[in-house]
C-alpha cells in the first residue's frame, strides 16, 4: 500500500513541474513579421512585398488569411454591422477588435489592433471555419 501511494504521489508530481512543455505534433508556432500565432501544420506562410508595412499570407490551401503589420492596417471601418458582427476582444493584451460575417463563409473574418504608436495589426480572411480562423487570432503573441 505504501508503494501504490508512493507511486501516485511521484506521478502527480512529475506532472504538475512548472513550465513544462506538451509537444503537440498536429500544431506549429509560425514566427511571423511581428508577432507568432498558433495554426494546424498544414497551415504555411509566404511574404509578400509591402510598402510600408510588413505583409503576408498564411494559408491551408482551403483558406487563407493575409496579415498587414504596419502603420495603415486594415482597420475594418467599411464594414458594417449589418452584414457582420464586430466585437472588442483582448488580443494578448492589446485592444482588438473581431469582425465575422452574421452567415458563416459569407464575408471577411478578420481581426485589428493597435500595438503601439507605430505598429497596428489586420488579419483578414474568408472561412467556413470560422472557430480555427478564430483560434489562430487568439493565438497572436506580439514581439
Amino acid at each position: 500500500m505504501k508503494k501504490l501511494i508512493f507511486l501516485i504521489a511521484l506521478i502527480g508530481l512529475n506532472s504538475c513541474k512548472e513550465g513544462r512543455i506538451v509537444d503537440n505534433p498536429l500544431s506549429q508556432t509560425m514566427d511571423l513579421p511581428g508577432f507568432t500565432i498558433n495554426a494546424s501544420r498544414d497551415w504555411k506562410h509566404y511574404v509578400r512585398q509591402g510598402i510600408d508595412s510588413r505583409v503576408g499570407i498564411i494559408t491551408n490551401e482551403a483558406d487563407t488569411l493575409h496579415y498587414d503589420y504596419g502603420w495603415y492596417s486594415y482597420n475594418f471601418d467599411d464594414i458594417t454591422t449589418a452584414t457582420h458582427n464586430k466585437e472588442n476582444i483582448i488580443i494578448d493584451g492589446h485592444a482588438a477588435l473581431l469582425v465575422k460575417p452574421k452567415t458563416s463563409g459569407k464575408g471577411v473574418i478578420g481581426f485589428y489592433a493597435k500595438i503601439d504608436d507605430m505598429n497596428r495589426l489586420s488579419l483578414t480572411g474568408r472561412s467556413k471555419n470560422e472557430a480555427e480562423i478564430i483560434s489562430i487570432f487568439k493565438s497572436v503573441k506580439f514581439k
